[in-house]
């Protein structure tokens, strides 16, 4: 993901001479939205690390609440507060209020996408002019016989500066310095020879270094000692190979803290393919590596959880199954609904204890997969594995299994004979009555992916739950009875697919089979995926 801005360049005629294209890596930014997605949604909506306003528009009373950023960006003061939808809607700039009154209207649309994408200005007493890139999403409901908007969540972020900075840049080539400055981001520039010549305004602010004292080595000062080495190692390989130069590494603020920063730069080539310049940028990630360390916990803590709880849960079961098994055989005093209670109590028993299996596998799949070193493993082998394991079940339903050459892929063995064991098993679980069960396996290369298709003639899935079936304890069908499960087989093989760099999905229609497809990496590729390198 990416923010772009680009301008032409005029000479005194008027003439575009050229092209200044400044390109920011938002990548960080919208991963961590989606990774937060399961929080509430104003968290979730009003993460403030791009200057992010929030406000929520009531249809029904005529308000729009306002967060206390929204409040300030949009001049209501310094706290939260809720004003009339009019009020609100007067802040726009007359001359972009028609364009705005034209994407709330299509917002509107109860059958539409309910979705406002745009830029406008505000106004504000005394003439001051500020822009805003507006964000919002209409939410509807059946209100009686109609289907009306009852909400909207608005997220608002000020451009005001990057307006201002376009349209400096038609002017020459010097603005790049108030762009630069303007940036959230540390940014630099170096010679071919690698001396740092340039840094702007927000490195100053950061570190309280000058601009004089950052140049050539100076800027090293701020870099954590123990981070120096492998970033002056990088640094020096980047300009041997022209490559383009990553590292993280800690920059020390003016008040003596070490915040984590993204240091990223790459050559601008002349025609003939010489370096002429290097533009870097630092981006603050300490925030994120935080949230990821707080993410790491979390399910370390969940992963030991299910391993304590399946161990001393387990154990009780087992003995629960073998009294009632015990009972049935030898109490001849027990009447037939006194046998038929026992036989649930060993049943429910036995299924809880499979539920609890299945969640340790899936808590395996995740831990294991953090020490598993990814081989060559073949597929061949490994379904032909899978496939013997299931060979009772494949002669009760009379099925049949073809498939394509398989191939040679860079996984643990025993992480794809779990997916091939689940989506096997569930081929033939979900059969029709009325004809013998088909499973068919196609492999094509993708690019630089294997795809691997596994194709049914059951029931089939319908579309609107096509999504649900990889989530945790996911039954659809289990107020039936018919299908025995505990919902997890399917969400195992999406942890171990993505893991691994791949992706699973499935196509499918009601009474026309199922087609699950699971992406993994070529070799080549793989090899380290599993432990994340």
């Amino acid at each position: 993901w990416w923010n772009v801005m680009v301008a032409p360049v005029r000479n005194h005629a008027g003439e575009v001479y050229r092209i200044i294209s400044v390109s920011r890596d938002i990548t960080e930014r919208m991963e961590t939205q989606r990774a937060l997605k399961a929080s509430e949604a104003k968290l979730h909506l009003g993460v403030d690390v791009a200057g992010l306003a929030l406000a929520e528009l009531n249809f029904t009373s005529g308000t729009v609440h306002l967060t206390p950023a929204a409040a300030r960006m949009y001049g209501f003061g310094e706290s939260a507060v809720t004003v009339p939808r009019e009020l609100f809607h007067s802040k726009c700039h007359p001359d972009d209020r028609k364009r705005l009154e034209t994407n709330i209207a299509a917002a509107m649309d109860p059958y539409g996408k309910g979705w406002i994408g745009v830029d406008h200005r505000i106004s504000f007493s005394g003439g001051a002019v500020r822009w805003l890139r507006v964000r919002a999403q209409v939410t509807c409901e059946d209100v009686g016989s109609e289907r009306r908007p009852v909400r909207a969540m608005i997220v608002a972020m000020d451009i005001t500066s990057e307006k201002h900075l376009e349209m400096e840049l038609r002017g020459n080539e010097q603005r790049f310095r108030q762009l630069a400055d303007s940036m959230p981001q540390l940014v630099w520039s170096a010679r071919p020879d690698g001396f740092w010549d340039l840094h702007n305004q927000r490195w100053v602010e950061y570190t309280g270094l000058s601009l004089e004292d950052s140049k050539g080595t100076g800027w090293t000062i701020v870099v954590h000692p123990d981070d120096l080495q492998i970033l002056h190692e990088k640094w020096i390989l980047s300009l041997k190979t022209g490559q383009s130069y990553e590292v993280e590494s800690r920059y020390r603020r003016h008040d003596g803290e070490y915040r984590w920063f993204l240091i990223r730069a790459v050559p601008v080539k002349a025609a003939d393919g010489r370096i002429v310049r290097w533009f870097g940028t630092s981006t603050d990630i300490e925030e994120n590596r935080r949230l990821g360390a707080a993410l790491q916990l979390a399910n370390d803590d969940l992963k030991h959880f299910v391993f304590s709880a399946s161990h001393d849960l387990r154990s009780p079961l087992r003995t629960i199954t073998i009294f009632s098994q015990l009972i049935q055989r030898n109490d001849t005093q027990l009447d037939e609904n006194a046998r038929k209670l026992l036989v649930g109590i060993e049943q429910t028993s036995i299924g809880m204890s499979d539920l609890l299996s299945n969640l340790l596998t899936y808590a395996e799949a995740s831990e294991s997969m953090n020490l598993t070193v990814a081989a060559p493993v073949d597929c061949q082998q490994v379904f032909e594995r899978a496939s013997a394991a299931l060979a009772g079940v494949m002669k009760e339903c009379n099925a049949s299994i073809t498939y394509d050459p398989l191939p040679v892929v860079w996984m643990s063995a025993t992480h794809l004979d779990q997916v091939f064991q689940n989506l096997l098993g569930n081929a033939l679980k979900y059969r029709k009555d009325d004809e013998p069960a088909q499973v068919n396996i196609a492999v094509l290369r993708e690019d630089r992916h294997w795809r691997f298709s596994i194709r049914d003639n059951g029931i089939g899935i319908k579309r609107e739950y096509q999504d649900q079936v990889f989530k945790l304890f996911t039954r659809l069908h289990a107020s039936e009875g018919k299908y025995k499960g505990t919902g997890l087989g399917l969400a195992i093989c999406r942890r171990i697919v993505e893991k691994y760099g791949g992706r699973i999905w499935v196509e499918s229609e009601p009474g026309q089979g199922s087609t699950f497809h699971f992406k993994l990496p070529a070799e080549e590729m793989a090899r380290g995926a599993a432990s994340g390198r």
